[in-house]
């Protein structure tokens, strides 16, 4: 498939579609089948480095250089380009988290009640998931964690 320079990547659920973020901030949908690029969307304005998946599977959370975490919900659209009212899958986005460092990791808890975001000073920060509020901070590493999973 071709494709602008892929940073991280995420099998939609049913696995038709695969949706990659990219160095200039996009997200990238692709139909898998065909290979096809079905839409891109300007997501962030610095490099898009980690893509996660919210647990209840309807959505997706992404983290980018331009110090922010931003949360978007699936969507599936009639496709203008289809005579036979077709949908096809899309993104929305729904609210952003600003930080003051670039962001290089997300990850959900399991159950969704938190959002672990690791950042390029060296920490991780967890936040709630439903108010966005900040709930703890880890420290002690002396590079930035490139990759992080919470498990129950």
């Amino acid at each position: 498939m071709a494709c602008e320079y892929a940073l991280c990547s995420l099998f939609v659920p049913g696995d038709r579609q695969i949706i990659l973020g990219t160095k200039s901030g996009k997200l990238q949908i692709f139909e898998l089948a065909s290979g096809s690029l079905l839409e891109t969307v300007d997501a962030h304005s610095g490099a898009l480095w980690s893509l996660c998946l919210a647990p209840d599977q309807r959505g997706i959370v992404t983290g980018s250089a331009d110090k922010k975490v931003k949360f978007w919900e699936f969507e599936l659209i009639k496709d203008e380009g289809s005579s036979s009212g077709q949908k096809r899958l899309t993104v929305n986005h729904t609210r952003t988290l600003q930080l003051e460092e670039d962001i290089l990791c997300v990850k959900f808890s399991p159950d969704n009640r938190l959002l672990a975001v690791s950042l390029l000073d060296c920490t991780v920060k967890v936040f709630y998931t439903d108010t966005l509020k900040f709930f703890l901070s880890l420290y002690g590493h002396k590079l930035p964690v490139l990759c992080l999973d919470i498990s129950h």
